[in-house]
């Protein structure tokens, strides 16, 4: 097994408990580095390891090599596997790919079984409830939703935590109704297959409309010279929020080469017009989490008016912080 994870984050520590379980050797790597990572999993015969947040798009984004598939590798469990990635993920370097989703809270909790991994391959399926999982999707209201429709996610069952660390008043509004609350927004098919939509306070509402950030950033992420992307809610008096999306374009690609126009036009073949960003930020690099996740709380505090030294679209102009004089 192998982790590339901070050590007070819950998944190296399960990562532990299932190498001493299992007799495994667990091999932990200092950080996570996409150009060095696959030279590692040959050199110590790797045949397992989990991964998540903007690991598996900086994976696939790593220049091709022969020895891709020289590798022990039989199975990774990842979690937010790219939907657009998740096929030539398995077929550059040969082992399927796993979806997974748990939670410091509850464990593991959803997964892609066996059964059905090449009939939801791309799919963006979380899969079901894991045997000591119970599942409930609901509305604001906290009233179950019918089949199909976005709620979320509720659990319960054994291997759950306690509660919060001396905070009983978090837990018990956790825990309200006798059912954990995730925070994450979901749908569950005819057939009881879960599809994760997002987090709930990722979740941006312009003019009356819920925008899912994850969409959005799964779209952009789809253009061939964007390496990785962020969506946030920005302010707006008119319509509640607006849509603004952070670019971190690949090695060799320009901000004058692919304007905030090119993918405007990119993205407005793929979405409707209502979730197309407005405003349209390049940077160098996206702060990150220790589980190689965007930190977007960090980003949503740099400045005050998040509009600054961004693309407007509605205004066709970039907003620049003004000048002294």
């Amino acid at each position: 097994m192998l982790t590339a994870q901070p050590f007070y984050y819950m998944d190296p520590q399960w990562n532990v408990i299932t190498a001493m379980a299992a007799g495994a050797t667990l091999v932990v790597l200092d950080r996570f580095s996409p150009s060095v990572f696959w030279e590692r999993v040959r050199h110590y015969g790797v045949t397992f390891f989990y991964c998540l947040g903007i690991m598996p798009t900086l994976l696939v984004k790593t220049p091709p090599s022969p020895s891709d598939r020289d590798n022990k590798l039989r199975t990774v469990f990842c979690s937010a596997i790219p939907p657009h990635l998740h096929r030539e993920l398995e077929e550059r370097w040969g082992a399927p790919w796993y979806e997974v989703f748990g939670m410091t809270e509850t464990g593991g909790d959803i997964s892609v079984k066996p059964e059905d991994h090449d009939r939801l391959l791309g799919t963006g399926c979380i899969g079901k409830p894991d045997k000591t999982r119970q599942v409930r999707i609901v509305g604001e209201d906290d009233q179950p939703v019918g089949r199909n429709a976005v709620g979320e996610l509720l659990l319960r069952g054994l291997g759950m935590m306690d509660g919060y660390f001396k905070d009983p008043a978090a837990t018990t509004e956790a825990f309200r109704g006798g059912w954990f609350h995730t925070g994450d927004l979901v749908r569950m098919d005819e057939n009881g297959y879960i599809y994760y939509v997002g987090r709930k306070k990722e979740m941006i509402r312009r003019s009356g409309e819920n925008i899912s950030a994850t969409e959005v950033e799964e779209v952009i992420k789809l253009h061939p010279a964007v390496q990785y992307v962020a969506c946030l809610p920005v302010q707006d008096d008119l319509r509640g929020e607006e849509v603004k999306a952070y670019v971190v374009l690949k090695e060799g690609q320009s901000a004058d080469a692919v304007t905030p126009q090119v993918l405007i036009e990119f993205c407005s073949e793929r979405l409707a017009p209502f979730k197309l960003p407005r405003y349209w930020e390049y940077r160098d690099e996206l702060p990150r989490t220790p589980s190689e996740r965007v930190a977007k709380h960090l980003l949503s505090k740099e400045k005050a008016d998040l509009r600054l030294d961004s693309y407007d679209r509605i205004e066709d102009t970039w907003r620049r912080e003004p000048q002294c004089t």
